[in-house]
């Protein structure tokens, strides 16, 4: 009888290192399902980011055009003064 209480009380244990196990896989799950849910929101984030920093760009790029036309028509003189 002691053999068969021994041989239970192991059962018990290793169906409760099971659940304990099967638990935190699904804590697991969880936590990754949350962490995957954060990286494509700031992926999209950085890809709202890079779209306006293109936009910028070009402006940047556009104005700068702009400002060397600009001196081109409207020369320094001597003193640095625009004419």
């Amino acid at each position: 009888m002691c053999l068969q209480a021994e041989v239970s009380r192991m059962q018990h244990e290793y169906i409760l290192m099971l659940q304990n196990g099967d638990n935190m896989l699904r804590a697991y799950a969880n936590e990754n399902a949350k962490l995957e849910e954060q990286n494509r929101s700031l992926l999209e984030h950085v890809k709202l980011l890079q779209q306006e920093n293109c936009s910028l760009e070009l402006d940047h790029n556009r104005l700068e055009s702009e400002l060397a036309k600009e001196r081109l028509q409207c020369p320094e003189q001597a003193d640095g003064k625009r004419l």
